[in-house]
């Protein structure tokens, strides 16, 4: 069960990142193999989980992934 767990999160957090990476592009930024990486330590580091009635659930942090992004890369999604 462990391992489906992590595969699941793991998709959630490449999607996520693909969400990212589509509205910096939107914005004619380019996003460059590096970014992409640490996007995804972004992303991975603000991630939470709850246990819901037997179902594990998964969240993002928006503000705190914004304000990292902009801190360590320079970028913003929403400015």
């Amino acid at each position: 069960m462990i391992g489906s767990t992590e595969c699941y999160r793991a998709v959630l957090i490449q999607q996520y990142v693909k969400k990212i990476q589509r509205k910096l592009g939107e914005k004619g930024v380019v996003v460059t193999e590096e970014m992409i990486n640490e996007i995804g330590n972004i992303v991975r580091s603000n991630m939470t989980y709850c246990v819901q009635f037997g179902a594990v659930r998964y969240s993002f942090d928006e503000a705190k992934i914004e304000k990292e992004m902009n801190e360590k890369l320079g970028v913003s999604i929403h400015g």
